[in-house]
């Protein structure tokens, strides 16, 4: 199978130094060129005027940290043709002028014109095109589907960040249009999905695709939880983590005579509200900050930790919490979120209402009064769970899945 993937969040691999995306989709298309499909990305990498650099070194404005706007290197500005792991990327700027908006038709058009060049160029016949992000992805996937007379699937990866345009009275016509016209939508959770449902309508096609675990996280003795005494949360500082309900919880807790210890790692705008918060709650004694960690010496702290905790607000899907499960850590997530279509409470884990630390903290209290082999249960159905979701397996899934697809539009 021929695959062709748009999206504008890919790992710089020619100058690794500069990357500011996950791995997520990378480790698709590395698995799926393994199995012997054939892959290419198209990295259309978004590129302010170089006026709005300057801008966003103003870290202290509050209305430029709201826009979130990162900086562009010179780096960025220039088209570049590799290989990594095999998987062959185009990485190619398209000039955006509004942030958070749409792209301008004519840079659309431009970018449209270089992109179906170079597949002509490279005689890249594909069956499936896969858009990440909608905008501007899904827009120029749309013009490459025309380019071949409809014959081929035309897929689309949503993102929590997908919903800021469809909520936009201006954007959401434009954007709905166009998904109601394609193949399916790939949701990163099932809460997604159903958020979107709800709200918008119904894919004809839905499908799943959840960040994967790396098979070398797979710990295979895990160590016996008997008690949570040391918890451990890993997250960017921000506010919708409410990183302040785990510390207000071990503030409850600990008031009651747990001793239970907090490691937080991560680093953000909130890490000087949140020491704050531990001063005037004199919890130094139990909690400890460690700046950002390497992926390998984050899953070592959580093997030696009893206790993951992230109860974040529009989490799509924390990777963080399988890499806590792989380690057979007991894994609190929250409520309504994209973690609870994996963590089922009580089974492999726990659920807890975002901004409740009296519900968090009771929450654990329950967990130190059940016995050892209930809580070496759910840390064993835990590991189970983090070994279905390797990204060997769940890319070699979606593969069956287009491929079921692609037979259905052959047949119908």
């Amino acid at each position: 199978m021929n695959i062709l993937v748009l999206t504008t969040q890919y790992p710089t691999f020619d100058n690794i130094k500069k990357n500011k995306s996950t791995f997520f989709l990378h480790q698709y298309t590395r698995n799926w060129q393994k199995e012997g499909n054939k892959v290419l990305v198209i990295h259309t990498m978004p590129v302010y005027p170089k006026v709005f650099q300057n801008v966003v070194n103003l870290k202290k404005n509050k209305i430029i940290n709201k826009l979130n706007l990162y900086q562009n290197d010179s780096f960025f500005y220039k088209e570049s043709k590799y290989n990594y792991e095999s998987v062959e990327i185009f990485r190619l700027p398209i000039k955006k002028y509004i942030p958070h908006g749409a792209f301008f038709n004519k840079d659309i058009k431009d970018c449209f014109y270089k992109v179906n060049n170079y597949l002509k160029e490279k005689d890249f016949k594909y069956d499936i095109i896969l858009t990440d992000f909608l905008n501007p992805s899904l827009i120029i996937g749309k013009k490459l589907y025309k380019e071949t007379n409809n014959n081929v699937k035309l897929y689309s990866i949503l993102h929590a960040t997908d919903f800021s345009y469809l909520n936009n009275n201006f954007l959401r016509g434009y954007f709905i249009r166009n998904l109601k016209a394609i193949d399916g939508i790939g949701f990163r959770s099932e809460q997604q999905y159903k958020i979107f449902s709800n709200k918008y309508f119904t894919p004809a096609t839905n499908f799943l695709i959840t960040s994967g675990l790396p098979k070398k996280y797979l710990e295979e003795n895990i160590n016996p939880r008997k008690k949570i005494k040391k918890i451990i949360t890993v997250s960017r500082l921000i506010k919708r983590k409410n990183i302040d309900t785990i510390i207000q919880a071990l503030y409850h807790l600990n008031k009651n005579g747990e001793n239970i210890f907090l490691e937080i790692i991560g680093e953000g705008p909130e890490e000087n509200n949140l020491k704050s918060l531990i001063t005037k709650l004199d919890l130094w004694e139990y909690c400890a900050f460690i700046n950002k960690l390497p992926r390998d010496k984050i899953i070592e702290k959580m093997n030696k930790s009893d206790c993951f905790i992230l109860v974040s607000d529009r989490e799509t899907f924390g990777m963080t919490y399988v890499e806590a499960m792989s380690q057979g850590c007991i894994t609190i997530g929250s409520k309504g979120e994209g973690i609870d279509s994996v963590l089922i409470d009580g089974f492999n884990g726990f659920l807890s209402t975002t901004k409740d630390s009296k519900e968090l903290a009771s929450k654990i209290t329950t967990i130190n009064n059940m016995n050892k082999k209930e809580i070496l249960s759910i840390s064993y159905n835990a590991h189970e769970t983090a070994k279905k979701m390797t990204d060997e397996k769940l890319a070699s899934n979606l593969i069956e899945v287009f491929e079921g697809l692609i037979k259905s539009k052959l047949y119908s």
